[in-house]
């Protein structure tokens, strides 16, 4: 199986603990499974299970381990790509705040 990697905007649910303070985040998620249309599915289920609804797909592709091995900039990426390897899904959520915080 491949790992798949998707960066995407999103906005906290209705209910999220986090709603008033937040008004947005870019969500980056690897995915391991057997095509890309799959990937989504889960990625959008992983995503909405933790409070959030994405908007916009920026960015999806296949990634290799070497991509991350090479820069040492990268290291979180590895270690949620390799979380992925192992438990299926990762994700680091980089979340702005809301304005009228």
């Amino acid at each position: 199986m491949a790992i798949y990697y998707f960066m995407v905007e999103a906005v906290p649910l209705p209910g999220n603990q986090e709603e008033e303070e937040l008004e947005g985040a870019f969500i980056n998620c690897w995915v391991k499974s057997t095509s890309m249309k799959s990937a989504l599915t889960k990625a959008t289920e992983y995503i909405q299970s933790e409070g959030w609804a994405m908007q916009k797909v920026e960015d999806r592709f296949i990634v290799h381990r070497e991509r991350y091995e090479k820069d040492p900039e990268l290291l979180e990426s590895l270690e949620c790509f390799d979380q992925a390897v192992n438990d299926g899904i990762s994700s680091i959520f980089y979340v702005w705040p809301s304005e009228e915080s």
